[in-house]
Parts: C-alpha cells; structure tokens; sequence
C-alpha cells in the first residue's frame, strides 16, 4: 500500500469531550477498513439491521481514499507496517471519504488550474459512537472534511444519509447542506436517503 500522507492533527476539547483527530491518507489498497468496518459495526447497529460488512466496504472506496478517525485522549501512535491494525478501542467516530473521480494530485498543491478542478468530495460514512454523541464530535470532524475539500479545490461535498440518522440530516442542514435527491428503498421505507450537497464558490 502507498500511503500518501500520515499526520497527526490535534482539535482538543470538544465540550467536554477530550478528543483527537487522527488523519490517514491511503491509495491503492484498504488497509485501514477492516479496522473501520468493526469499528462501524458497533456505531451503525442500532440503526441498521444489517451494517455494512468489509466485503461491502471494499466494493465502493475510490482512490484515494481518507480516513479521519476521532479518538478519546490523545492520537495512538501508528505505523506504516501492513500487519499492524488500528487502535479501535479509543476511537469514537469516524468519516471515511473519496474523490467520485480519479485525480493523481490529490496531495500535491492546491494551485492547479481552474479547469482541472473535480466535483465531490464524497462523506461516505459518518459515525460517533452512542455514548460519544451530542458532544460536537461529528460536527468537528465533518467540518474538517470540508476544509479539506476546499482547501483541494473540489467543487462540492456531498452525502448520502439514510432516514434511520435524522439527526444526521439535521447536522448537514444546519452546517449549510442543501437536500438534491431523494433516494427511495423500494424494499423498506425506512432506508429511504436524502443526497446532501454542500457547494464551494
């Protein structure tokens, strides 16, 4: 695996809540995943009968994709090492996200062209732990996702949210997301979507 960036980055006191976020970039392989994937299981159980599995995570990634994994206390110390897993027992949220399109610069400098600009930064999964929640954890880490994004230039952020995470909905409403699709689960009402949108000048 080619691991593109690897830093830590520090947002302290979230209301209470003494909080680290911890910043991976990876391409080429997913080897973060399966750590996320567990991880995702206990946050998402409640909500979903059925939370995504690692092989349901690995069909959908693009390339590159990021990880920003919030921690209780202070960022553990990693690796480059294949063999060695995350610490998930600290962690309490986390947003996995990608670009829709292939771009190699992705970590070079924000100062290329007008034209060569992509569209969405995709917030693929979202998630805080039950017991970590309403504690402004998520709102930190989506606002920096969204740093990120402008900071590279795309031109929007964008994601999915089903209607078993109202208070998801709500969270992206009030940081300025505009609903642009409704997606219906022909199969169960309550796996219904709504596309969120958040446009860059």
């Amino acid at each position: 695996m080619k691991l593109l960036t690897h830093h830590y980055r520090k947002i302290g006191e979230v209301q209470r809540a003494d909080v680290s976020l911890l910043e991976l970039y990876s391409a080429g392989q997913d080897k973060y995943l399966k750590d996320v994937a567990r991880m995702n299981q206990i946050i998402f159980a409640p909500l979903f009968h059925a939370p995504y599995r690692l092989k349901d995570y690995q069909k959908r990634p693009g390339d590159p994709i990021a990880f920003y994994l919030a921690y209780s206390g202070d960022v553990p110390e990693i690796g480059t090492s294949e063999d060695k897993p995350l610490d998930t027992k600290r962690m309490v949220g986390d947003l996995v996200a990608f670009s829709r399109y292939k771009r190699q610069d992705f970590v070079a400098s924000p100062n290329f062209p007008q034209e060569d600009r992509h569209t969405s930064w995709y917030l693929w999964l979202i998630g805080v732990k039950p017991e970590f929640r309403n504690k402004g954890i998520g709102t930190v880490i989506i606002e920096h996702c969204e740093h990120i994004a402008k900071r590279q230039r795309f031109l929007t952020v964008d994601a999915k949210v089903y209607n078993v995470s109202p208070a998801m909905q709500r969270l992206l409403i009030r940081r300025g997301y505009s609903a642009v699709k409704l997606n219906a689960d022909s199969k169960d009402p309550a796996y219904n979507s709504v596309t969120f949108e958040l446009q860059f000048p």
